[in-house]
């Protein structure tokens, strides 16, 4: 078991839930190929920074989910509609069945396999209240011009895995 923030707890499904730990929001994760178990520094800082906010009812979007921990996490503080995106089929993969491991349904998760550009294109999405971005500097910059054109006037986003050299070339 992985506690983060104040109220999450990372478990992985062969183990039980111990006693001291049942008051916690639990995220079943089994560690796999994908990226996303919550023991890095930048995905801990990322379930830290969301349960600040208010995401209750809020349109979500999770750029490069990788394992679908921070898609899960959204629902479990109540989000309404996720659209999770990743170029990886082995991340789509992780994240359909970790979702699978967390919730009885798929209600309210939108999967897309591909880029960031592609999808948002193919697929017109828009009119996200968050969105979440736990990945490298570099890609982050290449998707920054396209934010304004998706999130909402009063959006937040939240942005992970920047490291203190490239910190204002990101701003």
């Amino acid at each position: 078991p992985n506690p983060v923030g104040k109220n999450f707890l990372i478990l992985p499904s062969w183990i039980d839930l111990p006693k001291k730990f049942q008051n916690k929001n639990i995220i079943k994760i089994d560690p796999g190929m994908a990226f996303g178990s919550g023991d890095h520094p930048s995905t801990s800082l990322c379930l830290e920074m969301m349960e600040y906010e208010s995401i209750f009812s809020k349109k979500i979007l999770d750029i490069g989910c990788g394992s679908g921990i921070l898609s899960i996490a959204a629902k479990k503080l109540g989000a309404g509609d996720i659209s999770s995106i990743d170029k990886d089929y082995l991340s789509i993969k992780s994240t359909k069945d970790n979702i699978a491991l967390n919730f009885n349904k798929q209600d309210g998760f939108q999967i897309y396999l591909g880029t960031f550009c592609e999808t948002i294109k193919n697929f017109s999405l828009n009119g996200f209240d968050y969105i979440f971005c736990n990945l490298t500097s570099g890609v982050i910059k290449e998707i920054i011009p396209y934010i304004p054109k998706i999130i909402n006037l009063n959006g937040k986003i939240i942005l992970s895995g920047i490291i203190s050299s490239q910190k204002e070339d990101i701003i």
